[in-house]
């Protein structure tokens, strides 16, 4: 928003009578753009504190609004989500990855695509993955694994990458999950750095253009070959087989090669990050709350004994997912939400201008000790259906809400439970003496920034950390 624009949009607050945001200035010239990219948690922590539900800041060459009340969110994400569409700097970023997909697209084109592939995530659908789920967490949990110190980030994102390759593409992706993760890790930093900082334009070669072109040729290539192949099966099985017959209700138009690709894509990133995310944060939340660890033990011994979990067993999981949400509170895989302004709009009294940005963080919101008692205490009883009912709505949102709540909503918590309650029938974990404590890393998801080293025991075994721990890195299938 330039300097005309700013001033004609106090002109037409002051006719409308409504009040302007309490502004936080930030530097001249960047606003609190620079900041934001060093330590993005904490500048909107900083900058919410400094004003109430609504906060006027610079980022940049934007206006930006932060908002932390859950009314605002659900006008935003809800009831006029029309005028607030997708910021289109991220969303721009996003399509060199994602192309049209679920995230990246609007208005009926993105409705079109919705409709196609809402039945492929039917809860009938979700249910008949539970042994890829189960099977994905022995996969990279084997027999064979007790007193090893292990990197729980990087074994729950191999483990989430297997779940997803075998469920979404139907495909054992093995030989090929290093490729995968690390190509996948590489670009979304790349995409990060160029949301937040000028970069040259994409048509002139620079070492960094080419190896993310790279990354993402090598991700399409295997993404492609499995499409193929499914089309090829005499009996294709899994989400790219249904979501290649899928068909919209409304027209009979199928996706074309291209958009069953970008679909593919989104879906696996999003199945990837944010379940990997989620697992390794209620790994750390239990390891620190032993009495919650035991309590969610014994749920699983009473419900399962030595039985392989199964989709059925999910609502007697109770405190296992409740475990799962609390940690999701904390720790938010989808940390900020933002939208552009459309037309001049009212936040409660405050005046939001056309073109200026909104961003909405459940990493705040999450924790606000204006709906959460005790809000940084680690507490999975928050999401009893008492607990639920008693504060608003949007106090608590990890998978967006509204039109674009996340599609694999189902799918994420039930693979999740699954994960969580196969591993600890096998494996309790151990926080190593003198750990690093937890520094996080804010990319499209939140993830731990380094890892988050922990000791593996096999159940039953003396907990106490004894000089045989072997040195074996991340857990992984020998």
């Amino acid at each position: 928003m330039n300097l005309m624009d700013y001033l004609s949009a106090r002109f037409r607050r002051a006719k409308d009578g409504l009040r302007e945001a309490p502004l936080v200035p930030g530097d001249p010239l960047t606003g609190h753009l620079l900041r934001f990219r060093e330590d993005a948690i904490g500048t909107l922590e900083d900058v919410a504190s400094r004003g109430g539900e609504v906060v006027r800041a610079p980022f940049g060459p934007f206006l930006t609004f932060v908002i932390s009340d859950p009314e605002h969110v659900q006008t935003v994400l809800v009831d006029r989500h029309r005028d607030f569409p997708k910021f289109q700097i991220g969303q721009r970023a996003l399509e060199q990855i994602l192309g049209g997909g679920l995230l990246t697209t609007d208005g009926p084109r993105w409705m079109r695509y919705r409709r196609t592939t809402q039945p492929s995530f039917h809860k009938r659908t979700i249910d008949s993955f539970d042994r890829d789920f189960v099977a994905a967490a022995e996969h990279v949990f084997h027999d064979g694994l007790e007193d090893v110190r292990i990197d729980v980030h990087e074994a729950m994102m191999k483990t989430a990458l297997h779940a997803v390759s075998t469920t979404l593409l139907s495909a054992d992706i093995a030989g090929k999950e290093a490729i995968v993760a690390e190509s996948l890790d590489f670009i979304l930093h790349i995409t990060r750095e160029r949301t937040l900082r000028p970069s040259l334009p994409r048509f002139i070669p620079t070492r960094e253009h080419r190896e993310f072109l790279e990354a993402l040729e090598r991700l399409d290539e295997i993404v492609y070959r499995i499409i193929a192949e499914s089309r090829l099966a005499q009996e294709p099985s899994g989400l790219v087989a249904s979501l290649s017959a899928a068909e919209d209700p409304e027209t009979g138009e199928k996706l074309t090669t291209t958009e069953l690709r970008d679909q593919l894509i989104t879906l696996f990133l999003a199945g990837h990050e944010t379940t990997a995310s989620a697992l390794s944060f209620s790994i750390h939340h239990l390891v620190s709350h032993p009495e919650i660890y035991q309590e969610m033990l014994e749920e699983i011994d009473g419900v399962l004994g030595d039985r392989v979990p199964t989709s059925e067993d999910l609502p007697k999981l109770d405190l296992t997912r409740r475990v799962i949400e609390e940690a999701m509170r904390l720790h938010p895989p989808a940390w900020m939400m933002s939208r552009e302004v459309r037309k001049d709009t009212r936040l409660g009294e405050y005046f939001i201008p056309r073109g200026s940005v909104v961003i909405i963080p459940p990493y705040l919101m999450h924790r606000n000790p204006r709906f959460w008692d005790e809000p940084l205490r680690f507490d999975p009883s928050r999401f009893l259906p008492e607990a639920r009912r008693s504060r608003p709505r949007y106090a608590y949102f990890p998978f967006g809400g509204g039109p674009r709540l996340c599609i694999g909503l189902g799918f994420a918590l039930a693979e999740a439970t699954l994960v969580l309650a196969r591993v600890s029938q096998r494996y309790r974990f151990e926080r190593p003496a003198h750990a690093e404590p937890l520094r996080l890393r804010t990319q499209i998801t939140l993830r731990p920034e380094s890892g988050m080293t922990m000791i593996l025991r096999r159940r039953g075994e003396a907990l106490e950390a004894t000089e045989s721990v072997r040195e074996d890195g991340v857990a992984s299938p020998e």
